[in-house]
């Protein structure tokens, strides 16, 4: 059957191919905006951000996503030269070596199965819960919530990265635009309440361990971003494009976040930002109080879409990574399967499903479903910006081997690198010691579970199948880099 393993266990590269070469630079794009759902953020998540920050939340959302774009020089350099499904995997190995790759794929790979279960299957119940709060009088009304979540993204994505990605696209620009809109007319509607003061780090009050949980809690923001060289392999011509949608992140989604968050500090008020934390669906409140009505149900509709957007990124950063790495025998090969009509990794679908379920409800029973949710979302964090932290390290092995010799090649491969990997040590070291008080320390706990899980199975290769590191990554994608391929046309 086609896209199985063969009889002797090796994989071959024709029958694990996806569909090479269907997205458009747009379509990528929006896989990055899908998954850092920037509705999603404005509507709820900026209260837990906010419950760190105070006043300062526009602050650290500004410093922290600028810097999560600095560790993505990385990405964007690598891109330049490498494209393949295997994403943070083929990155770092043919940049530098297996070894790295391991590490940057499964951490990688691992945290989008978390983000899975709780940016897409678990953020549709929560919404609901704080827009509707008499709900929660209906203890378990999340979880047919959250299978109804799970059921759309699963179907979405089983049925074609084509038809996900142009969904994602349509709603996605709808989204960017509407936010931006709305955000300028809520600044000119703030007057004189309008506060450069919450660009500074002045209410934080000299806690430097708070600022850094704060730059943590930001950063995940970000998170999403890096998902699109997950499907570079499927991307007309990635070597320019995946490169492009990074930047075009930065216009659509990263600048509405960043404005909103002003917007609703200076509304809210800065010195007020405590109640803003634990209101019920602050976002919500603002665009009913200062703009019509009908912009408000706008907005709703928005949120609720970009929960199921945030899933469908996930999905597909998960799925991918997991089939990349499956394709290269680093996990069984079976998820290396690809359904023949639709292209798409239906088995590593399937694995990132079952994790998100089993692994999410507990969470929400145990904490309830909006600490489940923020905690559980939390957990991703730290082993991604450790596969970041692999990328920007193998650079300046990747300029000597790729014998890059650009005149920023300097800059952009060894000082950028370092000042990522410095940064991303210091908010890693100062938000684990010490430990943050519960329930941010069970987010802690489940990163370094990821880490210590990703140690065991390198151990486990390493001793079963040492070849496994030798030699460089599969990379079937080449027929991509200039228009795509011929069976375009049949995804949809």
């Amino acid at each position: 059957m086609e896209g199985s393993p063969a009889a002797d266990g090796s994989t071959n590269a024709k029958n694990v191919t996806l569909r090479v070469g269907s997205l458009s630079l747009l379509e990528l794009t929006f896989q990055g905006v899908a998954a850092m759902a920037p509705a999603g953020a404005i509507g709820f998540f900026m209260t837990g951000i906010a419950g760190v920050a105070g006043g300062s939340m526009a602050f650290i959302i500004l410093i922290g996503l600028l810097v999560w774009f600095l560790t993505l020089v990385a990405n964007y350099e690598i891109s330049k030269k490498i494209s393949s499904a295997g994403g943070y995997y083929s990155y770092a190995s043919k940049a530098s070596n297996k070894t790295a790759g391991f590490f940057a794929g499964m951490l990688y790979g691992l945290a989008q199965v978390v983000a899975v279960g709780s940016y897409g299957f678990m953020q549709l119940g929560v919404f609901v819960y704080l827009l509707f709060p008499v709900l929660t009088s209906i203890k378990y009304l999340w979880i047919p919530l959250l299978l109804i979540a799970a059921t759309v993204e699963t179907i979405v994505v089983y049925f074609g990265i084509k038809i996900s990605m142009r969904y994602a696209m349509i709603t996605g620009l709808a989204t960017s635009i509407f936010l931006i809109i709305t955000g300028i007319a809520l600044v000119i509607l703030a007057g004189p309440r309008n506060n450069l003061s919450v660009f500074t780090p002045y209410y934080f009050h000299g806690n430097v361990n708070l600022i850094f949980l704060g730059l943590l809690t930001a950063m995940t923001l970000g998170t999403g971003s890096g998902s699109v060289i997950s499907l570079s392999e499927e991307s007309n011509n990635p070597k320019k494009n995946v490169r492009k949608s990074i930047l075009l992140l930065l216009l659509v989604a990263v600048f509405p976040e960043v404005l909103l968050a002003y917007a609703m500090t200076v509304l809210w008020g800065p010195s007020n930002m405590a109640s803003f934390a634990i209101a019920a669906d602050p976002g919500v409140s603002i665009y009913f109080t200062y703009l019509h009505s009908i912009v408000g149900w706008i907005f709703i509709i928005l949120v609720v879409n970009a929960t199921i957007l945030v899933g469908i990124g996930a999905y597909n950063a998960s799925t991918r990574t997991i089939f990349g790495l499956a394709r290269e025998g680093f996990l069984p090969r079976i998820f290396a399967r690809v359904e023949p009509k639709r292209k798409t990794p239906v088995n590593a679908i399937l694995l990132s499903l079952i994790l998100g379920l089993v692994v999410t409800i507990p969470f929400g029973i145990g904490l309830g479903p909006f600490n489940g949710f923020f905690v559980y979302a939390l957990v991703i964090t730290i082993p991604i910006m450790l596969a970041h932290f692999v990328l920007n390290l193998v650079m300046p092995v990747f300029k000597r081997k790729f014998s890059i010799k650009t005149p920023l090649s300097i800059l952009t491969h060894i000082i950028v690198p370092i000042f990522s990997l410095v940064i991303i040590a210091a908010v890693v070291y100062n938000t684990v010691h010490p430990l943050p008080a519960y329930p941010y320390n069970i987010a802690i706990y489940g990163s370094i579970f990821i880490v210590v899980l990703t140690i065991i199975i390198y151990v486990w290769k390493r001793i079963t199948n040492p070849s496994l590191f030798k030699g460089e990554p599969l990379d079937i994608s080449n027929a991509s880099d200039e228009g795509g391929v011929g069976d375009v046309k049949n995804e949809i």
